[in-house]
């Protein structure tokens, strides 16, 4: 088999699919014998699955008081999922039906009424082992997708276009009995194709030591490293937290910055990715046209340093820095410890808040540096964790928060 035929497999099924969600359902839920709640995905048929992609959900103990973002599973007598139900914030239903009662394994999701198929995938066996595996999907939904889908699986994927879709095939290749590579192709909207070869490592005894993804382009990250003896979170945690202070001073020196700042976001996107941040640099010159400019929403925008310039984005390229801050973004994952991702943010702004930056950078005597995601975290709160109280009110009191 080829990508392209895994591909065309599962396109084809995915348009297959229109109409049988009544009859999926039924088979699905008559193998079901137990049901079980978590706050994410639990069960995936893929060997090594949460190496890959960490952050396993737990189960819960009791059914939750509210559906809303919960993950309800079905299971079968041999304790695989044969339903998935994901809530939305509105409690509405995401349904996805297995079935394993061929090769391919086929997973198929619907959304809920009028339950269009949002995306199939099929897992094939060789001799019980994975070998292939292609994955079509829409990209989100809204009920418009709906709408456009009453002319045809057809019309609804050429109203989408590539940035409507997604697609993956992985290839699965052996040696003797361990999992040696998965090369695997990958359409995402917004990107041009790519190809990620991600080699699997193994210690004297057999266990997975770590996966190294390789892309196409010659970056390598580290996809999954397991803790040699001796290291724990803490540990993790603490050489992290130095390494990129240490990292970030590095970077500005050698950059030989020549304007006065007045403050650096180290901004990140919670959850998605943590580590490391990118370095926005706030130019005083910048905050005080702002101030100047008589625009009475400019003092919004006095610590929002780089999200219109990104002439005022750095990044850490360091690859040590970068390795510890993969297996860090790999520990938070695996166990859900957004809080703590943030924590450890804020303890570097902080740092960097207080490090004496003569001969590397000019800054204001109200030089701030701070880590935020915009989207997800509360401005004063964030600049809290790097300066005083006394400073976050004359901040307030100048209108600018």
């Amino acid at each position: 088999m080829t990508d392209q035929e895994a591909l065309e497999r599962a396109l084809a099924r995915w348009k297959a699919a229109f109409g049988q969600y009544s009859a999926l359902k039924s088979a699905a839920e008559a193998a079901v014998v137990r049901w079980e709640w978590t706050d994410g995905t639990r069960y995936s048929p893929l060997p090594f699955y949460f190496k890959r992609h960490p952050g396993r959900a737990r189960p819960l103990k009791a059914p939750p008081a509210s559906k809303s973002q919960r993950t309800e599973y079905g299971l079968d007598e041999q304790k695989r999922p044969r339903v998935r139900r994901l809530y939305n914030y509105q409690e509405k239903a995401f349904e996805t039906f297995f079935c394993y009662d061929a090769n391919p394994v086929e997973i198929v999701k619907f959304s809920p009424r009028p339950h269009i198929p949002l995306g199939v995938e099929q897992v094939y066996y060789e001799q019980d082992r994975v070998v292939w595996y292609a994955m079509f999907g829409l990209n989100g939904y809204a009920p418009l997708y709906s709408r456009k889908a009453r002319r045809g699986p057809d019309a609804l994927l050429d109203w989408l276009g590539y940035n409507g879709r997604l697609q993956t095939a992985e290839c699965y290749r052996y040696d003797g009995e361990r999992l040696a590579t998965i090369d695997s192709y990958h359409e995402r909207p917004g990107a041009s194709p790519f190809r990620i070869e991600e080699r699997f490592c193994y210690d004297e005894a057999g266990r997975l030591a770590r996966i190294e993804g390789h892309y196409e382009n010659g970056w390598t990250r580290t996809v999954y490293r397991r803790r040699v003896r001796g290291q724990s979170f803490k540990s993790i945690r603490e050489a992290t937290t130095n390494k990129l202070v240490e990292a970030v001073i590095e970077r500005l020196r050698a950059e030989a910055i020549t304007d006065t700042l007045c403050c650096i976001e180290l901004a990140y996107r919670t959850v998605t990715n943590h580590f490391p941040p990118y370095i926005m640099l706030g130019p005083q010159g910048r905050r005080q046209a702002l101030l100047d400019s008589g625009d009475p929403d400019a003092r919004f925008w006095v610590f929002t340093p780089g999200m219109y310039d990104q002439s005022l984005w750095l990044e850490i390229t360091d690859p040590a820095t970068l390795q510890l801050c993969q297996q860090m973004e790999q520990e938070i994952q695996m166990g859900q410890r957004w809080e703590t991702a943030t924590d450890i943010l804020r303890d570097v702004a902080a740092a960097l808040t207080r490090h004496d930056w003569s001969g590397i950078l000019d800054v204001t005597p109200d030089f701030v540096v701070f880590a935020i995601d915009h989207e997800m975290d509360d401005l004063v709160e964030a600049l809290s964790a790097s300066v005083s109280q006394e400073q976050i009110a004359a901040w307030q009191a100048k209108g600018w928060l």
